[in-house]
């Protein structure tokens, strides 16, 4: 019941692949395992926060999210899918026979000696079961403020925000915006031998060095 990535492969494509519309010429020929080492490989590439599984009425759509926008990749066979959900189902220990409950899972690969872990949700819908992985690459992660992308202005009020002993910081946007990216950016710079950091998270989604973090 256990299935194993390759993650030699994996890095192997990571380098290849330079454009993730090379994945549909690619997938025409591919066995299952060969297509998930092509999809994760090219999540990683191409800074992927999340791979989408969407079941229509004749087809299942594969997208990717990039910078915050989804992005069409191709349209799978319903045969074909079945065979790569149960894949997908069996690395992130979600049971195979349930398919009209939410399910949660996860599992973890390691592409140059970094661990990525996957985040997978499997719900329910109407033309059946849409799969979600979150890709949870600590690499997407810069964690200074210089590569976040703000402009000067709105820098400086955080900067200035965050040095104040009390107070809330409140990130709204939809998925794949930087929240995530934002706030652990912020836990860094805040990060000192002299103090102590406690977070609360739901999920712990990357692991901080020097901070009590807690799910």
């Amino acid at each position: 019941g256990i299935v194993k990535l390759d993650p030699k492969i994996i890095e192997s494509l990571t380098e290849e692949i330079t454009d993730y519309r090379e994945i549909t010429t690619r997938a025409n020929t591919a066995s299952i395992s060969e297509f998930l080492n092509l999809i994760f490989a090219a999540a990683l590439k191409i800074n992927a926060s999340d791979i989408h599984f969407q079941p229509g009425e004749s087809a299942i759509t594969l997208r990717l999210r990039i910078d915050g926008v989804l992005h069409h990749i191709l349209d799978i066979e319903p045969a074909h899918f079945s065979q790569i959900k149960k894949r997908i189902k069996l690395l992130a220990r979600l049971k195979l026979n349930i398919e009209n409950q939410p399910q949660e899972g996860s599992f973890s690969i390691k592409v140059k000696n970094e661990q990525i872990d996957m985040r997978v949700s499997a719900i329910p819908s109407n033309f059946g079961e849409t799969l979600t992985i979150r890709v949870l690459n600590p690499g997407r992660i810069a964690l200074e403020f210089e590569a976040l992308g703000l402009n000067e202005s709105a820098r400086a009020i955080i900067e200035r925000e965050i040095k104040k002993p009390n107070g809330m910081i409140i990130t709204t946007g939809p998925t794949g915006s930087g929240k995530t990216t934002t706030l652990y950016t912020i836990l860094k710079k805040l990060n000192q031998e002299s103090t102590q950091i406690i977070t609360l998270e739901d999920p712990i989604e990357y692991k901080l060095p020097g901070i009590v973090q807690m799910q």
